[in-house]
């Protein structure tokens, strides 16, 4: 998974402007290759993602071939 990093006092964690992105699932060699599945196979997808606030967040996955 791509992510663009932005300045974090914690390095490796990975960051949408001001948006960490954790526990990104599923994950294959710590991140290392991407996840994959054969056509027809249901994937569950979650990640832990939040921000200072208390407004609503939303998050979407987007899948690339």
């Amino acid at each position: 998974m791509h992510v663009e990093s932005g300045t974090s006092s914690a390095p490796g964690i990975p960051r949408l402007g001001r948006i960490p992105i954790l526990d990104v699932a599923p994950v294959v060699g710590c991140g290392r290759w991407p996840a994959k599945a054969v056509v027809g196979e249901t994937v569950e997808v979650s990640a832990t993602v939040f921000r200072e606030g208390h407004e609503m967040l939303g998050a979407a996955v987007v899948l690339r071939t």
